[in-house]
């Protein structure tokens, strides 16, 4: 028994591989990307600001998980220096988390609905 095993999307979002050869890594760092997979050379850059509307629904996501602990603590009577410090110390943390795998499904959404040879580049 000497198969392959198939990744889930899951794990490929997860380990930044490839949307299309599942093979290889997308990023390079922790939040830059790469402009092709090394492995086949996908396009992963196909216009400039592809990455924008990601960073977006990240920053949308993080102050959904900011804002409510933040009225929170201001309701209950907390120090305005933790008020305005979590906010702070919650961007610092789950910034680049958050942009990291927002960038990396970015990237599999885009592959998913668009066709695989209008991306590959031009030789």
């Amino acid at each position: 028994m000497n198969e392959l095993k198939k990744k889930t999307i899951f794990e490929l979002i997860l380990k930044g591989f490839c949307p299309e050869c599942h093979e290889g890594k997308i990023t390079k760092g922790f939040i830059g990307m790469q402009r092709v997979c090394p492995h086949c050379h996908y396009n992963l850059n196909p216009e400039p600001g592809y990455y924008l509307g990601a960073m977006m629904v990240s920053f949308f996501a993080i102050a959904l998980l900011t804002i409510p602990p933040v009225i929170f603590l201001k309701v209950s009577g907390a120090d305005d220096r933790l008020i305005i410090g979590y906010p702070f110390v919650q961007y610092l943390i789950l910034g680049p988390v958050f942009t990291h795998y927002s960038k990396v499904i970015w990237a599999h959404l885009g592959y998913r609905s668009t066709k695989k040879e209008d991306l590959r580049p031009k030789s």
